[in-house]
């Protein structure tokens, strides 16, 4: 993902509508291992869904569905990290993001998707570029939220 793929995920995601049914933001760290993340979300998930009312817990576990069936279906890739936002009820919502850097485990429910994690991604990945040289050659790769976007000069 470049940089301003993610700026147009953010004001997407910060000009949301509300409506009556929470959205799910669900951020996980993938840098330990493919699958290091399961214990700590299914342990949040246990903590929201014990600390919720009905039908709140209910519609949270609508808008963890759709982010259940991604994480299952989900190719490896060399992701470090994922921000997947999810809402059901009347206007359903599911965006799942995934990034070459890592992210913190969290997840959280509320009438707005929780941001914070992606804003703090681009001021810290943004654009640098990387020089290899050797006595043989040079390389200068474009590097942008962490993957290679451009191999700029050989």
């Amino acid at each position: 993902m470049d940089v301003k793929s993610l700026q147009q995920h953010l004001l997407a995601l910060a000009t949301l509508h509300e409506t009556g049914a929470p959205v799910v933001s669900c951020y996980l760290n993938l840098e330990p291992g493919p699958l290091a993340y399961r214990g700590a979300l299914d342990a949040r998930v246990e903590l929201l869904r014990r600390s919720l009312p009905e039908p709140r817990r209910s519609q949270v576990a609508a808008a963890l569905e759709p982010i259940e069936a991604w994480l299952r279906a989900r190719p490896a890739d060399g992701s470090q990290g994922f921000a997947l936002f999810s809402r059901a009820g009347d206007q359903p919502f599911f965006l799942p993001l995934a990034f070459r850097v890592p992210l913190p485990t969290s997840i959280s429910v509320d009438s707005t998707p929780n941001i914070y994690h992606l804003v703090e991604i681009k001021d810290n990945y943004d654009r640098y570029v990387v020089l290899f040289a050797t006595e043989e050659s040079a390389r200068i790769l474009g590097i942008n939220l962490g993957s290679i976007t451009q191999d700029i000069w050989k």
